[in-house]
Formats: structure tokens, C-alpha cells, sequence
């Protein structure tokens, strides 16, 4: 009876230990994608604001032209 209790007293820590681990995982999951999604947006930014000025410089070379 006594190793049984052991061996349910084992088992418990252990799957502390797994709910614990899986716990920062999806902390570290939900801080990536957070990170990604900052990233995304800048992206965009960045991207919108090129494609913006190629057509103020393209506009500007017609006119000229």
C-alpha cells in the first residue's frame, strides 16, 4: 500500500511538472505571436509608405515628362 502511495504521490508531481511546462509554453506561444504581429504591423507600415513614395515619384516624373 505504501508503494502505491509513492507511486501516486510520483505521478502527481510529474504531471505538475507537465501542467506547469505547458503553462510557460503557451505563455512563450501568445508573447511570440504578439512579437510577430508587431513586426507584421511595421511591416505594413513600412511597405504602404515605399509603395506611396514610388507613386509621388512617378506621378512627379509624368507631370515633368
Amino acid at each position: 500500500l505504501v508503494t502505491l502511495q509513492d507511486s501516486a504521490s510520483a505521478s502527481t508531481a510529474v504531471l505538475r511538472g507537465v501542467q506547469a511546462s505547458s503553462t510557460r509554453s503557451q505563455e512563450l506561444v501568445g508573447e511570440l505571436i504578439q512579437k510577430q504581429r508587431t513586426w507584421l504591423a511595421w511591416l505594413v507600415v513600412v511597405t504602404m509608405a515605399a509603395a506611396l513614395g514610388a507613386l509621388v515619384l512617378a506621378v512627379n516624373a509624368l507631370v515633368r515628362h
